[in-house]
Formats: C-alpha cells, structure tokens, sequence
C-alpha cells in the first residue's frame, strides 16, 4: 500500500504544473463603491479542502487587487469570494461568489467590469440579504 501511494505522489509532482491567478476590479453597491469588503481568492478543489491563495480588504474607491499560484493536474478552478455588507441585514454578511479564470502567464492581470453586489446572484444564501431603499 505504501508503494502505491509513492507511486501516486511521485506521479503528481512530475505531472503537475504551476498555474497562475491575478484579477483586479471594483465592487459597487446601489451604485456606491463598496469600502472594506473582504475579498479572497480561492481555488477549487474535488478531492481536499479548497486552497485560500489570497485575500485583501477594498480600498476607499471599493477597489481590490489579488494574485496567487497553485500546482494542479488538471486546469485550476478560481473564485472570488466576497464577504460584504451591501443590502445585508445587521452583523449579517453576504458572501458572493465570483468564478474567474485562470493564465499561463504569471504576469498577466484580468481586469474584471464591476461587480455591483446590490441583487443577489445565483446560487447566493439568501439568509443574510435585505433589499434596502436608498432616500
């Protein structure tokens, strides 16, 4: 049984390979940047817990930028996850996740179009949102 296992080991160390996530954007909320939220950077796996590669709170204009790297077999599955408070009840937060692509090159930053959290989106936990009206 051991021998199978190294076996297995040996065979993802020489075939897998070192792939790379970095995305920037803006979050919005009833067309008001969104200051503070926290957004993280996952990536998904089948057989163990998702890996966290980053995370960082958005800045004053709801701004983020994130970036991080993951050996794998098979193509990299990355997400973001936002934890935020927009049309959320009191000490309640929305997670909204945001699935992104990942880039052979390292270097390589995908700028995503504003992400307005104000609705919820599909497959959102509906449990902590409240529609708000603005005066």
């Amino acid at each position: 049984m051991r021998v199978v296992i190294a076996l297995y080991a040996a065979i993802f160390v020489v075939s897998s390979r070192k792939q790379y996530i970095n995305v920037k954007g803006t979050l919005t909320c009833d067309g008001y940047t969104v200051e503070n939220a926290q957004v993280e950077l996952w990536e998904h796996d089948i057989f163990t817990p998702n890996d966290l590669l980053a995370s960082t709170p958005t800045d004053i204009l709801g701004a983020f930028e994130l970036g991080g790297e993951d050996n794998e077999l098979m193509d990299i599955q990355p997400f973001i996850l936002i934890k935020h408070f927009c049309n959320a009840q009191p000490n309640c937060p929305r997670e909204t996740k945001i699935t992104v692509v990942s880039t052979p090159i390292k270097e390589e930053i995908q700028r995503l179009p504003d992400i307005d959290l104000t609705n919820l989106r599909e497959g959102e936990d509906s449990s902590c949102y409240e529609k708000t009206t603005l005066p």
